[in-house]
């Protein structure tokens, strides 16, 4: 409001200077004339007088005299004469002073266009969202300041500021297709920077469905090239090697970025009790997969998996994961238990006993996604080749009767 009230006294101001310019009296030049031609007649007796001096000085002849006379009153009568014919009233309007009128307007224009004018906008978008009056009218104005910078984006793609915020926006929304092209975008603009190049890795790991990729591999290595205690790679490092069953690398990645954590930090204590699962885990490999009984620690998940008609000329021995995530979460399995895809098929229930990392259990979520996969590789990682399927996302303590799953899906 204040920016609107300032450019409007402006703009007032301007014209009415304009204005009073334009309009201004034009001036009256008749007294001027005849002042002049009185200036004129006194200096031509002036030298009338020094012209009779020398002659009766002797400096100058007769002749002489009577030249200079006749020059000097040849001139007098010349510039009275053309002072006679000039207007009596000029105006000092000049035709260029036109051009002035719409430049405020135009000033205006160009700043609105091309100046910071867009991005104060999204400034007092961004300062009214802390008087909204409920969760929705602040999702209604946050989706405009988006939209808004977006479309400066599209003025200006150089903004790294605002393509940070929608990358960012577009992750927590799970829309890692949007994440991956602002990240993919600000890791060339800024290849040195460890940051952007880690946050373009987790983008596309995500958008693989936690998988690392061959370019996932690529981005991860060149940020610790840059930063060899970047945390983001190092935490997706340790978490990709934890679920591939690889603990010994989960707990080298994890112990570089301890380092660099505040030893006090909440994020410090997570990521010290998954290098002691880690710890425990490698000593005892199948830990994660023993138990085969009923879990009973706490209420679980009831599941009825079965194998489709598409997966009967599998093998028998190969591994199924039966599993529980977080819907908007780490992508670490809250709950996992292991069987043979000869004893589908199988009613199980996933417990908070079966999480793979203490501090992230099942029962810490009320919204997850459940699923069964498997596995040709005999590892929880998916690969290309496996059968799975996924739940959408339930509120798993609604639940009253075992969800149904059956495996048909191939992954390409």
């Amino acid at each position: 409001m204040e920016f609107y009230l300032i450019i409007t006294v402006l703009i007032l101001l301007s014209v009415a200077l304009i204005i009073a310019l334009i309009l201004r009296r034009p001036v009256l030049v008749e007294d001027y004339y005849k002042q002049r031609i009185q200036r004129n007649i006194g200096i031509y007796k002036q030298k009338l007088e020094g012209l009779e001096a020398e002659l009766s000085d002797a400096f100058i002849s007769e002749d002489e005299f009577q030249r200079s006379v006749a020059e000097n009153a040849r001139q007098l009568i010349q510039s009275t004469e053309q002072f006679e014919k000039a207007p009596h009233h000029v105006s000092d309007h000049k035709p260029w002073f036109w051009f002035f009128v719409p430049v405020p307007l135009a000033a205006l224009l160009i700043y609105g266009v091309i100046g910071a004018y867009p991005d104060w906008l999204i400034a007092q978008q961004m300062t009214a969202l802390s008087t909204s009056s409920s969760e929705q009218e602040y999702n209604d104005q946050l989706k405009g300041v988006y939209e808004s910078i977006d479309q400066r984006l599209q003025q200006r793609p150089e903004q790294m500021e605002y393509r940070i915020m929608l990358a960012r926006a577009a992750m927590t929304a799970q829309d890692y297709d949007t994440a991956v092209s602002h990240y993919a975008i600000l890791a060339e603009m800024l290849p040195d920077d460890a940051h952007a190049v880690a946050y373009y890795a987790q983008a596309e790991y995500m958008r693989s469905g936690r998988v690392i990729t061959t370019r996932v591999a690529e981005y991860l290595d060149k940020a610790l090239k840059i930063n060899p205690f970047q945390t983001t790679a190092l935490g997706l490092l340790g978490i990709s090697a934890f679920e591939a069953g690889e603990f010994s690398s989960a707990i080298e990645a994890w112990g570089k970025l301890l380092q660099v954590l505040a030893p006090e930090s909440q994020q410090a204590a997570m990521i010290q009790q998954g290098i002691s699962e880690a710890r425990a885990r490698l000593d005892s490999p199948n830990s994660v997969v023993a138990n085969t009984q009923q879990a009973s620690d706490g209420p679980g998940i009831a599941l009825q998996v079965t194998a489709g008609p598409a997966l009967q000329h599998l093998n028998g021995d190969y591994a199924v994961f039966i599993y529980a995530k977080a819907a908007s979460g780490p992508p670490m399995p809250l709950a996992v238990k292991k069987i043979m895809l000869k004893d589908l098929p199988i009613n199980v229930s996933l417990t908070d006993a079966m999480a793979m990392m203490p501090q992230m259990r099942l029962s810490q979520f009320d919204r997850v996604i459940v699923g069964a996969r498997v596995s040709l590789t005999g590892k929880p990682v998916a690969s290309s080749g496996d059968w799975q399927v996924e739940s959408e996302a339930i509120d798993w303590k609604r639940l009253h009767k075992p969800l149904s799953l059956i495996i048909s899906d191939q992954l390409p």
